[in-house]
């Protein structure tokens, strides 16, 4: 039987995840690239991974709760080291004479930042793993889904949903291009962890809930090659309304096949790029 037809992701909770720390400098505006305005009509990058749900203990009887309390705590840690600058929405400013459309992203709103989603299915890893293509329930584990990167007027740049599963917890994040491109998005995702990480370990520890965590390899978020300020940065784009340039890909629905690797088979892979690589040193010289 296909999961997807008799299960339903269920939402239990939704708040906003606002960074740790603010300062003045987080509220000025994030002006787009000309890289970044050509990702309006990008989907979201959806990304996730699956995780072992924690078992109850005498310490601990709900450990699922205090893993998503957790996670929550260890976001807007994260946001505070990574992308404190992005948070809020896109705006729109124009004006008719002299004709002008420019777009950026507007951080002057304290109340607003990333979004985080806890929610629930009835299913177990093997529903989710043992088919030979991915269910079509698996979309339900993100937010946001078929949305486009302008949609950030409305909608929010980040959404972290963590879906639990009878016996897995499932994170997946929605990222706009935005914010940056898929290498931008998997450093997030290795800070976000690693800040997860550390909380962790020191959640026995007193205070341990206001330490303040540094990631191993902070991202460089200045780009070097826009030089100004204020609104001498804003691109004015040759429109006058977004109908002109969005359009929606309806994306038919297509089949995803799942692929298993066991330990064996990925040292084998390895084994066999490492001798290419070899061989190539080999011509070269």
């Amino acid at each position: 039987m296909n999961p997807d037809t008799t299960k339903v992701v269920r939402q239990i909770s939704k708040c906003t995840i606002k960074p740790h720390k603010a300062s003045e400098e987080s509220k000025q505006p994030h002006y787009l690239t000309p890289w970044d305005l050509s990702f309006f009509n990008a989907q979201y990058i959806q990304k996730g991974l699956l995780f072992r749900k924690p078992a109850p203990s005498l310490e601990d009887p709900n450990p699922t709760t205090t893993f998503i309390d957790q996670l929550k705590h260890s976001l807007s840690m994260t946001l505070w080291r990574v992308w404190m600058q992005n948070l809020r929405r896109m705006v729109t400013k124009k004006q008719d004479n002299p004709p002008f459309y420019g777009i950026y992203v507007d951080c002057s709103n304290d109340s607003l930042g990333a979004e985080f989603i806890h929610a629930a299915v009835d299913l177990s890893m093997l529903d989710i793993l043992t088919p030979t293509d991915v269910p079509l329930i698996v979309q339900s584990f993100f937010a946001l889904e078929g949305a486009i990167c302008h949609d950030g007027h409305t909608e929010p740049l980040l959404v972290v949903q963590v879906t639990e599963l009878l016996d897995e917890i499932f994170v997946g994040c929605s990222f706009s291009h935005v914010l940056g491109d898929g290498t931008s998005f998997w450093k997030f995702f290795h800070a976000f962890a690693e800040i997860n990480g550390k909380l962790r370990k020191t959640s026995k520890e007193a205070g341990a809930q206001h330490i303040e965590c540094n990631i191993s390899r902070p991202p460089i978020t200045k780009r070097w090659f826009m030089e100004g300020n204020g609104d001498s940065l804003l691109i004015n784009l040759p429109f006058t309304h977004h109908k002109v340039f969005i359009s929606r890909y309806e994306q038919p629905i297509l089949r995803e096949r799942m692929f298993h690797f066991t330990t064996e088979s990925l040292a084998k892979l390895k084994a066999k790029v490492k001798d290419r690589e070899e061989m190539q040193c080999i011509k070269i010289r």
